[in-house]
């Protein structure tokens, strides 16, 4: 068996590779990224890096058939890592065939639904399932009709990009800006920073194991990327996301994101993300073990399903030193490690020398300057 494990220069990548890397040793590992990282690859990695473009269909269908040539005496386990390159992942099986390649994904139409932020917002509705209200365009919205706080996010993309917030009529002029037809416009329903996840793996339709987390503190500290998050026990949210999934005849692995409505205390679903999430470390070291049970399953086996471990939580520790640094100190335990109950993304599980030149390699590169220079001056 080989796994495949694409967009290394990801930093949930780091994390998963070291992940499998406990389960299953380093040489049935197959490297793989879209853009011009194999030098700094081999650097962090020490290891071989496959080309898989996601330029074009057909460029990725060359390049995983040649993949799937080199191991043809080989079963290439196939890993989400992003939803891009599973869309394209996809779009190969309905062409080619399986041919030597496993995997454990939703159809394709349910896939599109989970991605599309419109679409699954209207599924949700169509089902019974609770989630924020959404308009078509709400300029429409007679002028004497109470006005609702909106959040307005592209219906396609992960993180905030794009998204921004529309509070009173007066900034009806932000719609002006943007095509309609590529967002989805909600109903704004809590502060955007209480987030809890909700992570599923499934086949069939049917769930296999769940856990959840609540974030906890996020860099810039009024609301971005999650830097610390605790693994808790949320009933509501686990039973809604499996009723959602169950709906959808999912397979594989999946990220809920819910927040709960200030005004009627409901968990709503915000949004779903199939593919592995970037606190995955999470998963391994509360002992959900998600990697190799999602393995287990692409491979026909039955996974084997743990007990969570109770009182641990996730940090990304170099964007949380940042929050330390903007606040003067002023972060209340700030310092208290407790690695028995905390792994830290990009290096628990990582050898020292490879997560510090992951971490160089990280935030040295212009594209990731730039995004935090952005959110150090929020």
């Amino acid at each position: 068996m080989k796994i495949l494990l694409s967009d290394i220069r990801n930093r949930k990548s780091f994390d998963i590779y070291n992940i499998l890397k406990r389960h299953y040793g380093d040489n049935e590992i197959l490297l793989a990224s879209s853009d011009p990282f194999y030098l700094r690859g081999r650097i962090i990695y020490f290891h071989k890096i496959y080309c898989l473009r996601k330029t074009g269909q057909t460029l990725f269908n060359e390049d995983l058939l040649s993949i799937g040539r080199a191991f043809s005496k080989d079963v290439v386990v196939y890993i989400p890592v992003e939803e891009d390159t599973t869309l394209f992942f996809l779009n190969f099986i309905k062409e080619k065939g399986n041919l030597n390649f496993k995997y454990n994904l939703p159809s394709l139409e349910s896939f599109n639904i989970s991605r599309d932020k419109f679409l699954l917002n209207e599924f949700c509705k169509n089902n019974g399932i609770p989630a924020p209200s959404f308009f078509t365009d709400p300029r429409m919205m007679p002028a004497n009709n109470e006005f609702v706080p909106l959040i307005v996010k592209p219906r396609i993309g992960s993180g905030a990009k794009g998204l921004f917030s529309v509070i009173s009529r007066a900034e009806f002029y932000k719609f002006s800006h943007i095509n309609l037809n590529e967002y989805v416009i909600q109903e704004k329903i809590g502060d955007g920073k209480t987030v809890e996840g909700a992570f599923f793996l499934c086949n069939k339709g049917k769930v296999l194991s769940s856990y959840c987390h609540k974030r906890e503190r996020t860099f810039p500290l009024d609301g971005g990327v999650t830097v610390y998050s605790k693994l808790v026990y949320n009933k509501d949210i686990l039973q809604t996301g499996k009723k959602l999934l169950e709906k959808l005849k999912w397979s594989g692995i999946a990220m809920l994101e819910f927040l709960q409505d200030v005004k009627t205390g409901e968990y709503k679903v915000i949004e779903i993300n199939p593919r592995f999430w970037g606190s995955v470390l999470l998963s391994e070291f509360s002992g959900a073990n998600f990697v190799s049970a999602y393995i287990k399953t692409a491979l026909g086996e039955e996974p084997v399903i743990n007990e969570n471990k109770k009182n641990v939580a996730i940090r990304w520790l170099a964007f949380d030193i940042l929050n330390w640094i903007k606040r003067r100190g002023k972060i209340r335990g700030f310092w208290h490690l407790n690695k028995r109950n905390t792994c830290y993304i990009n290096c628990t599980y990582a050898k020292v020398f490879s997560s510090i030149l992951f971490h160089l390699f990280f935030y040295i590169s212009k594209e990731n300057f730039k995004v935090f220079l952005k959110k150090w001056k929020k």
